[in-house]
């Protein structure tokens, strides 16, 4: 059966061989294409970390060789492809992007890949989402579902930091909460109203004091709360919620949103770079501490983090994902989370 795979996010260094999401790739169906930044979710990086990037198509044979049976790609010299190498933080141990006023990420060298491929002996990403919701045997979303089937509006509040305000998806219908509501829209035939209170740079300290008043102005029936990529970072003057904190404090955010009598999803933080100077060396214990606690509180649970380590286990990198190369995933990366999310409908 053939498949189509669209926009897939990665940067090319030198002439290396770039692993694809997959294999058996139908050669003349590739196209491989760079975007502007007028449409980029994050205003604030828009003119300084896209200045001179602009949308463009790429030839095979002239700027980059495929692979098609391995689902391989690598830039030709003379490519106009931007060299990965070049990247100010690439190959580093430890990288600040503090003092690069803007300068810095994986914008100008993030190149986009569609195409089809034959399914045969290809995990699906969404065949390895449904494998981690079934494992972790999480709450699905039936009171909304059911809301939905009714005919009734269903009030969705998405609420965390700046993955959660849509940074760094290139267009505002690539976000992983505009692709929940799509696919609830779809699945239902229902109709959604989107509100979103997340602001970035918050903890899940500042989560607590602000949601009990976004609660009474919304009043959602459905709330994702997604906080950690921030909790965790440590030193440069950064908050340093530890696990313990950080756990109390969604804790505490999941009883309000219960009492209020909203259904609740956690999401578990995309991997961050762990060369950026500010990556807590406990990262990934606060997926851990997210995870104990929705099974503790009975609410449903994104885990994006766990399908994250997969795609690294499909040969996908870290820098392939984030756009900012350090936190932010890419239009991409916000279709993993959405493919997690959609495990729950």
């Amino acid at each position: 059966m053939k498949r189509v795979q669209t926009g897939e996010s990665l940067v090319l260094a030198g002439t290396e061989w770039v692993q694809l999401r997959y294999r058996h790739i139908l050669e003349d169906t590739v196209e491989v294409r760079m975007e502007d930044f007028s449409g980029i979710t994050n205003p604030v990086f828009q003119e300084s970390m896209f200045a001179g990037v602009k949308r463009q198509t790429f030839v095979v044979g002239r700027d980059y060789e495929l692979d098609a049976v391995n689902g391989r790609i690598r830039r030709l010299p003379h490519s106009r492809i931007r060299d990965f190498s070049e990247s100010v933080f690439y190959g580093k141990a430890v990288f600040n992007h503090e003092g690069l006023h803007g300068k810095w990420g994986n914008y100008p060298f993030m190149v986009y890949v569609s195409y089809i491929y034959e399914d045969t002996n290809n995990r699906l990403v969404e065949d390895e989402a449904r494998g981690i919701t079934a494992k972790l045997g999480t709450r699905r979303l039936s009171a909304s579902i059911d809301r939905l089937l009714r005919g009734e509006e269903l009030t969705y509040l998405v609420f965390g930091d700046s993955i959660s305000v849509g940074c760094e998806a290139l267009y505002r219908g690539e976000t992983y909460f505009a692709r929940l509501v799509d696919h609830l829209q779809r699945v239902t035939g229902g109709s959604v109203n989107l509100c979103n209170e997340s602001i970035g740079g918050q903890t899940s300290r500042n989560g607590v004091e602000r949601l009990p008043a976004i609660l009474e102005r919304h009043r959602p029936h459905l709330i994702s709360i997604a906080y950690g990529v921030n909790d965790m970072c440590r030193g440069g003057g950064h908050k340093d919620v530890t696990v313990e904190e950080y756990t109390d404090n969604m804790r505490r955010m999941v009883q309000m949103a219960k009492a209020s009598g909203a259904e609740v999803i956690l999401i578990t933080n995309c991997l961050p770079n762990p060369h950026w100077k500010f990556t807590g060396a406990d990262h990934k214990d606060y997926a851990v501490a997210l995870r104990r606690l929705a099974a503790e509180e009975d609410v449903a649970l994104a885990d994006v983090q766990a399908l994250w380590e997969r795609e690294l286990l499909h040969g996908k990198k870290l820098s392939d994902l984030l756009l900012n190369d350090v936190n932010h995933p890419s239009s991409y990366g916000h279709y993993l989370y959405a493919a997690m999310l959609d495990t729950l409908v």
